[in-house]
């Protein structure tokens, strides 16, 4: 599964250049442009999606679908399996009709042996890069509609074997325009939940201080060996 995530961005031009879209109506780039170094589910981040793939927007990281309460947010769903989020009356809808960019700058993964877990960083050396998800839109807690996301997850590569068997789908930068575009089908959608090559994408060990959401500060990403 995928439990958190990091986004470093400290330029708007950096993060304009890299998607090639500007920020929604109504918002400022506070929080676009932003240094979040541990992200915890429910937490607003931000997103790309497929009914307007030209503008950011802010998404809540818990997916929750048209018919669940608004009020029973243990309902929340924060990864779908790419592998049957086809079958499932509860994602169906969503993988079809909307479907969503989260930009990361790295997630975070544990291994566990007994009652121990050692925290790893997946990274690209700070570089930019896009993970697949699914959302609904619902309102947050003042009223406003606002985006709903999964993360959707596949099958590990070799780099995460060693530590969780599931990672995030990762999209191929050439291939974003497609996820969130109209014209991709379910064959094509399919492709893209293949492990990511292992090019590119680093893994650190890093402090169990990443355990606590709360310390959300630089010193977390420090490598422990």
């Amino acid at each position: 599964m995928c439990g958190r995530i990091e986004y470093v961005v400290t330029s708007k031009k950096v993060l304009e250049g890299r998607y090639g879209a500007r920020l929604v109506e109504g918002f400022t780039f506070q929080g676009l442009v932003n240094a979040r170094y541990n992200i915890a589910p429910s937490s607003h981040t931000p997103l790309i999606t497929s009914e307007n793939s030209e503008e950011f927007q802010f998404g809540h990281w818990g997916y929750l679908p048209p018919w669940a309460s608004k009020e029973n947010k243990s309902r929340d769903v924060i990864n779908a399996r790419s592998e049957t989020v086809f079958e499932k009356p509860y994602f169906k809808s969503s993988i079809l009709k909307r479907r969503c960019i989260i930009p990361v700058t790295g997630f975070f993964e544990w291994h566990r042996s007994g009652s121990k877990k050692r925290p790893f960083r997946f990274h690209m050396d700070g570089d930019l890069f896009s993970l697949a998800g699914i959302y609904t839109t619902s309102k947050d807690e003042n009223g406003h509609e606002m985006p709903h996301y999964a993360i959707l997850t596949t099958h590990a590569n070799e780099l995460m074997k060693p530590v969780h068997d599931r990672i995030p789908v990762i999209l191929e930068e050439e291939a974003e325009h497609d996820w969130v575009g109209d014209e991709i089908d379910e064959h094509a959608m399919v492709g893209l939940f293949k492990p990511y090559r292992v090019k590119g994408l680093k893994k650190d060990e890093i402090s169990s201080l990443v355990n606590n959401p709360r310390n959300d500060r630089p010193e977390i990403l420090t490598p422990v060996h």
